[in-house]
């Protein structure tokens, strides 16, 4: 009898190959945006988280508006300041930046001085029984009697934005995070100081004026003033102006529209507000809490 052959052996599985690693530098150029988006995101969040916390260290004070006036629609607000019944105001833009002194009931300019077409108008502030006003990017500043003739001008190293005095320096703020405190006659750097609120540098910091040992600020495109200590350069107090004049009485398109313009009547105690090309000009009664 023919013996049966047993079943041939099955072909054996090739062995198993352990999964493909991949080397970490190949994950992360493969996946290099996933961890931009993250990166960003985290970055996003601190930052936010930042401001938060440093808004909720201040308190906040109340207003009231007291009384509304006219305010010229062409002038692009950059320095405002009240003095002897009247509002002095510096205006920006190139070749349409002025000084002007303006009658508050009617808000039409008493006097205006054009400024050269070269130069942007900046902050403006009284020190003595002269106005000083800045450039933006000229690195010049002027100084004119109480009729608005130029008396002298005086140069400074960085770009010009808000001004204010103590009754001694000029204090400037550079659109960067400090006070920038100048001689007035030279124009020399005597010290910076550094703008906080809790955790967070305060930039952008614009028109400013000086009450009660105090520097009361505009921050570009946010409608608040923030009371600055002008030692310790805390903010110590925000005051939310938010609704004050509606978006849409404010200028369209390309202009800015800002929130811009803070001037102080020690009479009243009130302070006059306004903005970039504002129709209106506030009067307001801040609340300290």
């Amino acid at each position: 009898m023919k013996r049966k052959s047993f079943p041939a052996d099955e072909t054996p599985n090739p062995p198993r190959k352990p999964p493909h690693q991949p080397d970490w530098r190949q994950m992360l150029a493969e996946r290099w945006h996933l961890w931009l988006t993250f990166v960003l995101v985290a970055l996003g969040g601190t930052i936010i988280y930042s401001w938060g916390m440093g808004s909720s260290m201040v308190p906040e004070w109340e207003y009231e508006v007291v009384a509304v006036y006219p305010h010229d629609r062409q002038a692009f607000t950059q320095g405002l300041h009240f003095h002897d019944g009247h509002l002095y105001e510096s205006t920006g833009l190139e070749g349409q930046s002025t000084i002007r002194k303006v009658d508050i009931a009617t808000g039409k300019p008493l006097i205006t001085i054009p400024l050269n077409p070269q130069h942007f108008g900046e902050g403006l502030t009284l020190l003595g029984d002269q106005f000083y006003q800045l450039t933006w990017k000229s690195e010049v500043g002027f100084v004119y009697n109480q009729e608005l003739q130029l008396v002298r001008s005086f140069d400074y190293k960085g770009q010009g934005w808000g001004l204010t005095t103590d009754g001694e320096k000029l204090i400037m703020s550079d659109g960067g995070t400090d006070l920038v405190f100048l001689d007035p006659e030279s124009g020399r750097v005597e010290k910076r100081l550094p703008i906080s609120m809790g955790s967070f540098k305060l930039n952008e910091v614009n028109e400013m004026e000086f009450v009660d040992g105090m520097i009361y600020a505009n921050r570009w495109k946010q409608d608040a003033i923030f009371v600055i200590h002008p030692t310790t350069g805390r903010v110590q107090a925000r005051v939310p102006l938010i609704g004050l004049l509606p978006q849409a009485e404010r200028p369209q398109g390309t202009d800015d529209g800002s929130l811009n313009g803070i001037a102080y009547n020690p009479e009243s105690k009130t302070f006059y507000v306004t903005g970039k090309k504002w129709p209106k000009l506030f009067e307001i009664r801040i609340k300290k809490k």
